[in-house]
């Protein structure tokens, strides 16, 4: 390994972005107004016509910010976090959600725009408080919400580029370390430009979000082909647990507002003193499971060795210097792995019952690619390593 260059360890975003999610999804709080949770609910455009001519702008604008600054009261966050155990939220938001300016060429231009000038502010005095549970926060774009379809024109692909780029500067410059990804998606089928332009789009918005904030996750909920081609190789697919929307399990009373997410998975309900225990006891035995992680290694080597000669040895570059990569490897991704789980009892995280674990293994490969890129390694050997060290810990500590 070169002396230059040593890969840091996770932090604290780090564990927020990459670990495994689980929690709720908080519906439709922050792009449809108080007025839509009636019975027979009007249109979010025609509601807020109708506020603004009976009520007049400030008073609808007062109505909808109580409306936003009322979702999550502080019992619901904990509830959410020591009943539930639940680590993410997901927040759907659309481009009338982050103000006038992004609703310009659109039905929502001037007084409807208007009400929401404090919309994003909330969004993010939510992310912060979220943050200061232990909740992270998933942001769901939706292309077609309000009734405008985002992707019906070149012209309004146009403004969801600016308004993605726009999320992603905020959480990346304004520091909003709550914030685990970012999530394009389509709430209902609708006509869309040809593949070849969306394609060009989906691209465009990959280049956009990597050059400001490269280690942010982005997620594609797009079911179109130009989506699903694009993303097939380059992103993994959330966890399945954390979009329960149309959980049909009930809420307890005062809770109407949440779905009750599925049973937490095994690490979230691990007390304190287990978490704790366990990974002291992956710290004793971290030499042994190196040396069986080798033995193993090596009868793979041996096998591949017997069936297909020197090839065996071109895989891990004359086996002394793979091997050596794959020991830095295991080593980073038990390192890793370690500091994930224990982050809460440790502080690194604001603190709670339960452990993390890296969610993605691919994508968390992904974040460290450009460590190993400064290194003096053999990549294959060494990545591989990384995988094996993360995938020793969890079986050790049994998650």
């Amino acid at each position: 390994m070169s002396d230059l260059y040593c890969p840091l360890p996770p932090r604290g975003q780090d564990i927020f972005r990459f670990r495994r999610p689980y929690g709720v999804n908080l519906g439709s709080t922050f792009t449809q107004g108080p007025s839509l949770h009636q019975t027979t609910a009007p249109t979010e455009l025609e509601a807020l016509t109708s506020s603004i001519e009976t009520n007049g702008l400030e008073s609808t604008a007062s109505t909808w910010q109580s409306h936003w600054l009322s979702a999550l009261p502080n019992d619901e966050l904990l509830w959410l976090r020591d009943t539930c155990h639940c680590n993410t939220i997901q927040l759907p938001l659309g481009f009338l959600t982050l103000g006038p300016l992004f609703s310009q060429g659109t039905p929502f231009e001037g007084a409807p725009s208007q009400v929401y000038t404090r919309c994003w502010s909330a969004i993010k005095h939510l992310i912060e408080r979220c943050h200061a549970h232990g909740i992270g926060i998933l942001l769901n774009f939706d292309l077609t919400t309000n009734g405008v379809n985002l992707r019906s024109s070149s012209e309004r692909l146009a403004l969801a580029r600016d308004c993605i780029a726009f999320v992603a500067q905020e959480v990346t410059f304004h520091a909003l370390h709550g914030v685990v990804g970012l999530r394009i998606s389509t709430s209902k089928e609708t006509p869309r430009p040809g593949s070849p332009t969306l394609r060009d789009w989906y691209k465009e918005i990959r280049m956009i979000v990597g050059a400001i904030d490269e280690f942010l996750p982005l997620y594609i909920g797009d079911n179109s082909p130009a989506g699903t081609e694009l993303f097939r190789d380059c992103e993994t697919p959330l966890h399945h647990q954390l979009l329960q929307a149309d959980s049909k399990q009930p809420a307890p009373a005062g809770r109407a507002t949440l779905p009750l997410p599925p049973a937490a998975p095994g690490h979230l309900l691990l007390s304190r003193d287990e978490v704790q225990t366990k990974a002291q006891q992956a710290r004793i035995e971290r030499p042994q499971l190196l040396r069986e992680a080798l033995a193993r290694l090596e009868g793979e080597e041996e096998e591949v060795k017997g069936e297909k000669g020197e090839r065996a040895k071109e895989k891990y570059c004359h086996r002394a210097v793979g091997r050596q990569s794959f020991v830095h490897g295991w080593d980073l991704g038990y390192s890793d792995a370690l500091r994930f789980f224990d982050a809460a009892v440790e502080g690194l995280v604001p603190q709670r019952e339960g452990a993390d674990r890296i969610g993605e293994v691919e994508l968390w490969a992904r974040r460290r690619a450009s460590d190993v890129a400064r290194l003096e390694e053999n990549h294959q050997a060494w990545e591989l390593g990384l995988r094996r060290g993360i995938a020793d810990f969890n079986q050790f500590v049994g998650i």
